[in-house]
């Protein structure tokens, strides 16, 4: 029973998350013939000839009909080589049945359009989207041929979209839109106008249209040769503009990179390296941020507990408990870090790793949690800013951003004007100049030392000898452990293990509640990383959001269709 409720809850979530894909029938459409024929009672007949190639197997092919306002589609039927098939209505939708696997089938839908030509005073207008952008499918070899009621030859033709220029208009009046290939989710109006004394059973509207036709035939081709002028001048401004752009935002960072390697080769003259753990400007929590890309982890906050014990503000009660000796820290980060852990978390200034486990465990306890972690990360945070590590840059980055305006109307323009490759050109300067805004964050002359001295450190201690190790003073040991445990560098902690392994100890005093040693440190490190992982692991939350859409017909007059294959 129990295998049973699964497989239903997976097929039903199949059927949830993956309706089409999970089903999706290879195709496509080769080639479209529409043949429309005008009657003078102002209906349309249509014949639709679909030629489709299916890789796989398949049940049947779809179309997509949404009439336009004041109009109505009847009599659907769908035939090959003149064998009726069924077809299931289905909304808009007419689903026409024929199964078969790899194979190319040619399908006729005939339909009716009921006053499909609109017949004013002086003009009649066949305006309909036989396609727009709910079609899902793209057609190759695309044509449609619009049919008279009766030769004439005052014939109005034009069409919008993908049609704008693929009439020809014929002898007897018949016009034929040569589409060729087109796209998915595309919109092609085509506008026929005849005389109306052609549709003389229709329904007549009040009024005439024959000027607005003309008009707005004149319209279109006026605004075609007004894009194809304002296509040629961005294409200029393209060609001249983006590669002056590029030139000088290249001069700005390869000038911010000298800049900053001038200032390094400064300090490296100056500075005197040794085999020593560098001189603390910043506590160690600070340190290990500054020089380690801003990146808060587990592993600081447990390298923060045991710089607590280091410098004597909490004492080692065993290896799981620790209790505040100096309540009173000498740092605003300090002291939050032991309010939290051994007053909101821990008991009366004592603090055990399964109090942690504890109070992550209840869900309740999760806002609480971030919260005071935030605090206190910004509260690190700020005894950076406070050493003034950086160069004041903040008028620069701004207007090196607001620099990056020129660039947005060419955003819009370059695409509509289908100027592909200068709008990817220009979007990839535009976030460049951005990114460059953002991230432009000289370090000052302490701030390049710092990290200089920290990355010389983590270099020199990877070969660092046994001897020159136990030259150190405690503190530096207990320092460099705490350091290495911080940044999470495995070649570090690897040193650390290999040197403290090798180290004895020598025996401390019975006051042992008020000090500890690096190998204490060695041992506390791994069990502190590892608790405060888990609880940040277990305090995290994600959280998913789904949308959906729907759509009406985007053609003449809220008209469309399109095709597809089930």
């Amino acid at each position: 029973m129990k295998k049973l409720y699964l497989t239903l809850v997976m097929f039903i979530t199949l059927l949830i998350f993956f309706p089409i894909q999970s089903f999706a029938v290879e195709f496509s459409i080769t080639n479209v013939k529409i043949d429309a024929h005008l009657k003078n009672n102002g209906n349309v007949n249509v014949e639709e000839t679909f030629t489709y190639d299916f890789e796989g197997d398949f049940n049947g092919i779809s179309r997509l009909l949404i009439s336009k306002n004041g109009s109505l589609i009847t009599d659907f039927t769908a035939s090959e080589k003149g064998v009726p098939l069924i077809v299931e209505e289905a909304g808009e939708y007419y689903n026409i049945h024929r199964k078969g696997s790899d194979e190319t089938v040619i399908v006729k839908i005939n339909y009716t359009i009921i006053n499909g030509v609109e017949v004013y005073e002086d003009y009649a207008q066949f305006y309909w989207p036989f396609f727009s952008r709910e079609n899902e499918a793209n057609y190759d070899n695309f044509t449609i041929t619009v049919y008279p009621p009766q030769t004439t030859r005052d014939v109005i033709a034009f069409g919008y979209d993908e049609a704008f220029t693929k009439e020809t208009i014929k002898q007897n009046g018949t016009v034929v839109f040569n589409f060729g290939k087109v796209l998915r989710k595309t919109n092609g109006d085509i506008r026929v106008g005849y005389e109306a004394g052609l549709f003389d059973e229709a329904p007549l509207i009040t009024g005439q249209i024959r000027e607005e036709l003309i008009d707005e035939h004149e319209s279109l081709i006026i605004g075609a040769e007004s894009r194809l002028k304002t296509r040629e001048a961005l294409t200029t401004i393209a060609r001249i503009a983006l590669p002056a752009y590029a030139f000088i935002l290249l001069f700005l960072i390869v000038k911010s990179a000298l800049k900053v390697r001038t200032k390094q080769s400064v300090i490296i003259r100056e500075t005197k390296l040794s085999k020593a753990v560098p001189i603390q400007v910043m506590s160690l929590p600070a340190t290990i941020l500054f020089t380690n890309y801003n990146h808060f982890s587990p592993q600081v906050m447990a390298a923060a507990l045991l710089d607590l014990v280091r410098q004597g503000y909490v004492k080692k009660k065993t290896d799981d408990h620790f209790q505040v000796v100096d309540r009173e820290g000498t740092l605003h980060h300090e002291r939050l870090l032991i309010n939290w852990l051994f007053y909101t978390i821990g008991r009366d200034g004592h603090f055990h790793f399964s109090h942690l486990k504890k109070y992550t465990k209840n869900e309740k306890n999760h806002s609480r949690y971030h919260t005071d972690q935030t605090n206190w990360q910004k509260a690190v945070k700020e005894e950076i800013q406070a050493h003034a590590l950086f160069e004041n840059s903040k008028n620069y980055r701004i207007w090196v951003g607001f620099s990056s305006l020129i660039l947005f109307p060419f955003l819009i323009l370059f695409p509509v004007f289908d100027l592909v490759l200068a709008f990817i050109v220009t979007l990839s300067l535009f976030s460049g100049t951005i990114l460059y805004a953002l991230a432009y964050r000289p370090k000052s002359y302490e701030g390049e030392k710092i990290t200089y001295e920290w990355k010389q450190f983590r270099e020199q201690y990877k070969h660092l000898t046994q001897t020159d190790w136990e030259r150190w003073s405690e503190d530096e040991r207990m320092r460099a452990y705490i350091y290495g445990l911080g940044i999470h560098v495995k070649t570090l902690r690897k040193k650390n293990e290999e040197l403290i392994k090798a180290f004895r100890s020598p025996i401390l005093t019975n006051n042992y509640s008020y000090t500890v040693d690096v190998a204490s440190m060695a041992y506390m490190g791994p069990i502190a990383f590892s608790n405060f992982k888990a609880a940040s692991s277990t305090t995290s939350v994600s959280s998913s959001s789904s949308s959906g859409t729907t759509s009406t017909g985007s053609g003449a007059g809220g008209g469309g269709g399109g095709s597809g294959a089930f």
